[in-house]
């Protein structure tokens, strides 16, 4: 999980050496480790867990989700930190505490996902909306509730093959000094945004921009679009061919460095 302040962006950089350290242990998927093994292949990204003793970032300490084993992914490409919950049977909720400093605010918003603000009323962040997923693979319904700096993550286990995973994922982020947000994209989105490029170039910085829930980064977004768009189209076709989804991680503020923080890549999709 990220700090939000400008001051800490050296420190997330420097989580890479905790996530490969002592201070997250233990963790390689493995054939008695069936919650780790559903993790990593729904998101596709290798994952270990994260002890008590929580991940330090920025000064701020992230914590496992509480009473319950919580999984911990860092992309070193984006400096993205992943928290991910396993639930055992008789479970169906996921407190993750103090996710953001004392100073800085969680508002929830009407599409699942939530915002982060500083201090001084600044959006400095947001939480997709959440998912889970059961060890037969399907879906479950799941929304977060609100909890000081935190959240708790409900989860209809009716039904459910345990154990589940679930998990809040924060799409703001640091690149070296700069604030960047990233667009991580479904399938279905991959193909839309492939069509607007090649059918309407006018609309596609819009759409993809869209994604964006910060004002000033939307404008930015759009502001390069010029420079980025033979890029995103490549990304967006090799994507597509290798079966896989777009992924984009995109400025927070205009300048000379707007372009050394954007970049676009392709992943294994969510779901």
């Amino acid at each position: 999980m990220q700090s939000y302040s400008r001051r800490a962006a050296g420190a997330v950089i420097a989580a890479l050496a905790l996530i490969a350290g002592p201070a997250v242990q233990g963790a390689t998927a493995g054939p008695s480790d069936r919650a780790l093994a559903m993790v990593e292949k729904h998101t596709g990204r290798t994952a270990v867990t994260l002890e008590e003793s929580g991940l330090s970032l920025g000064g701020h300490v992230v914590k496992p989700a509480t009473d319950r084993r919580t999984f911990v992914q860092y992309d070193r490409s984006t400096a993205e930190v992943s928290l991910i919950a396993e639930l055992d049977e008789g479970q169906s909720t996921a407190t993750f505490a103090d996710l953001v400093p004392d100073d800085y605010s969680i508002t929830l918003n009407d599409n699942g996902s939530a915002t982060v603000t500083d201090g001084s009323g600044t959006e400095a962040g947001t939480v997709e909306k959440p998912w889970a997923y059961d060890a037969s693979g399907r879906s479950l319904p799941t929304h977060y509730v609100l909890a000081g700096t935190g959240l708790v993550q409900h989860v209809d286990t009716d039904g459910a093959t345990f154990p589940v995973i679930a998990d809040p994922r924060v799409t703001a982020g640091w690149y070296y000094i700069y604030p960047v947000w990233f667009v991580e994209m479904s399938w279905s989105e991959t193909w839309k945004l492939k069509s607007a490029v090649e059918n309407n170039w006018s609309a596609a910085p819009a759409l993809l921009c869209a994604y964006i829930p910060n004002t000033t980064a939307r404008v930015v977004c759009g502001g390069l679009w010029i420079g980025i768009r033979q890029d995103v189209i490549n990304t967006v076709r090799a994507a597509l061919n290798a079966g896989k989804c777009y992924k984009a991680r995109l400025p927070a503020h205009a300048g000379g460095a707007a372009f050394v923080a954007y970049d676009s890549y392709y992943l294994t999709c969510k779901s």
